[in-house]
């Protein structure tokens, strides 16, 4: 017997967290306390079969969603909406329709405005 558990719905639950949609690290910050409960927020899974990638996945995610952001602006296209696509992993059903701009030129010689399709 199988057993799927909707890990977004537990993420994305206004009874566990306020505004769950907002994108929001600072909800993880040392400074907000309570955490959240071990079994509230659980994206590499839990119990003994847990992703062996967990700790390793959440350095990198952080490492990114500190950098990035410093260095390009990050915009959906207009009229593209995003649909959450449930499988193994919670994805974009139709990628990530956006448009990159950096933030400063790195050089002179590169364009500071690509499109790019993300999926």
């Amino acid at each position: 017997m199988n057993v799927v558990v909707p890990i977004f719905h537990f993420h994305w639950s206004e009874r566990f967290w306020p505004e769950p949609q907002k994108f929001d690290p600072s909800r993880f910050s040392p400074e907000r306390r309570p955490p959240p409960e071990p079994l509230i927020y659980f994206p590499f899974g839990a119990g003994p079969r847990n992703c062996i990638g967990n700790q390793f996945g959440l350095q990198e995610l952080m490492i990114m969603a500190i950098l990035f952001p410093r260095h390009y602006r990050f915009r959906v296209q207009p009229g593209f909406t995003v649909e959450p696509d449930p499988l193994i992993t919670l994805r974009p059903r139709r990628g990530m329709v956006m448009t990159v701009t950096a933030r400063r030129a790195l050089s002179r010689s590169v364009e500071n405005t690509a499109q790019s399709h993300f999926v």
